[in-house]
């Protein structure tokens, strides 16, 4: 697709961050120029930074590699908000799946879930914070399932 026309419709708030993946693929969003509808930001300012989006919080799930991204923490397409997991995410990693952080990648995150006969590889250089909303290191650590840590 490569316009998304919603003139004339006096649509009102925010954008649900499922079209960030009409962001990625270019497509252009024709709206009079801010002046038919009232949404919360332009649609430029959606694309580029997420203002506007309808809370961008809470639990996120990897649904799995689509082939093309091997695996990858760091594509959309991968978690079922379409979008990189952020510091106020609480994050979920299903059995059965393997994710990978590569080198020189970073995943900073609310909480973490990795469910028993899931994988999460983090390459060398690679890091994960998890941490409060405000990527700030927390007061206190909990583990409470098994961890492997192998060389």
């Amino acid at each position: 697709m490569n316009h998304l026309n919603i003139e004339n419709n006096q649509f009102s708030g925010c954008f649900d961050e499922v079209l960030q993946a009409f962001c990625n693929d270019g497509t252009s969003l024709i709206d009079c120029g801010g002046t038919c509808n009232n949404f919360d930001s332009d649609w430029s300012d959606y694309c580029s930074s997420g203002t506007g989006t309808c809370d961008p919080c809470g639990d996120i799930y990897w649904i799995g590699s689509t082939g093309f991204s091997d695996g990858d923490w760091n594509q959309g397409i991968n978690w079922d908000r379409l979008v990189v997991p952020m510091n106020c995410h609480d994050v979920h990693i299903a059995p059965g799946h393997s994710v990978k952080i590569f080198p020189h990648n970073q995943a900073c995150l609310e909480s973490l879930e990795i469910m028993r006969g899931s994988v999460l590889e983090v390459s060398q250089f690679g890091l994960v914070n998890v941490q409060d909303s405000t990527c700030q290191p927390p007061e206190e650590f909990i583990i409470d399932s098994p961890l492997n840590i192998k060389k």
